[in-house]
């Protein structure tokens, strides 16, 4: 029993090696035929007239974007342009 049991261990360690191998093979060469194909397009980078210091990712931002005019504008123009459905007000139906 304990011999059938190690068999069957080293059969399914086997399988889980074979299944990673091909996974990982399969993985390179769609790697490869992606780089592949970007070179046989000839895509070229763009002339950017932007200078390379402005071209930057950044992580952190000094000033956060905000609404033209502040909160106070941005709850104005949801209270006037928010209105909630005809047919739920009809029926009094609530939620969010």
């Amino acid at each position: 029993m304990e011999e059938e049991k190690k068999a069957s261990t080293k059969k399914l360690i086997a399988v889980l090696i074979i299944l990673v191998s091909v996974f990982l093979i399969y993985k390179v060469t769609k790697h490869e035929d992606a780089t592949e194909t970007i070179k046989e397009a000839n895509i070229e980078e763009p002339n950017s007239k932007i200078s390379p210091s402005l071209n930057k990712i950044y992580d952190v931002i000094e000033k956060m974007p905000q609404y033209p005019g502040g909160n106070q504008a941005l709850l104005e123009f949801l209270s006037k342009h928010i209105e909630y459905p005809p047919l739920a007000q009809k029926t009094g139906y609530r939620g969010k």
